[in-house]
């Protein structure tokens, strides 16, 4: 299809999963090593925020930059000035009508008049996500990762499908590397979390696509 070049179509839109809820991960989400490598190369360093919550529901550290707010589907497009031109076409892509169709149509769910969010996010040492199922607001989250391939599950940092809010009780866990995806269909019981990274000087790259109502609170003010 003519507006989408990075992602590997073919590669997103096999079966989902369905134990212990609707997920899917993705290898060689995008169409080539090499722009895989070129995103890798280009990720966004400037313009994080620090996120912290140490009491309560849904305890986290990290670091995070939102790219795109509130996307109303069909609205123009606006090359965003601080990002290279390769990140700019895949922000394009991600809002493509394409690519919601294609996210439905994998999903089973309807996409149709959700906002979408887009974020990156850098975890540094320490950083990690409580076990939480999301917000109701959120519909369908999609976690690209960028980090290379030496990254071991004893660094920390990898997505956790869980059964419940256990964090060691897990069915899969998703090391970060890149060209390497996955996404959920957010419910009750679609819980999920990170463990701290361990590692000093590196951190785990991801960018996050949410399709979500209306009504959801940002990732600006992280509510």
């Amino acid at each position: 299809m003519k507006d989408i070049k990075l992602l590997n179509l073919s590669a997103i839109c096999q079966k989902m999963n369905t134990t212990p809820y609707r997920w899917k991960l993705v290898k060689n989400t995008f169409a080539s090593k090499e722009y895989a490598k070129n995103l890798l190369d280009t990720f966004p360093k400037e313009g994080f925020k620090r996120f912290q919550r140490d009491t309560g529901s849904k305890r986290h550290y990290f670091y995070g930059r939102c790219l795109i707010d509130n996307y109303v589907e069909n609205a123009s497009v606006h090359k965003v000035d601080s990002l290279s031109n390769i990140w700019n076409d895949l922000i394009h892509e991600l809002l493509s009508d394409t690519y919601r169709k294609l996210m439905s149509k994998t999903s089973e769910i309807s996409l149709d008049g959700l906002r979408i969010e887009i974020t990156c996010w850098r975890h540094l040492y320490g950083c990690f996500i409580d076990p939480h199922p999301d917000k109701p607001e959120k519909v369908l989250t999609h976690l690209f990762y960028f980090n290379q391939e030496d990254w071991k599950s004893t660094d920390g940092g990898c997505l956790r499908i869980l059964r419940n809010s256990d964090i060691e009780n897990y069915t899969d866990e998703i090391l970060p590397l890149i060209n390497t995806s996955v996404f959920f269909v957010r419910s009750d019981n679609s819980w999920h979390g990170t463990k701290p990274i361990s590692i000093p000087n590196r951190a785990r790259l991801a960018l996050q696509v949410v399709f979500h109502k209306e009504n959801m609170h940002y990732t600006t003010g992280y509510k």
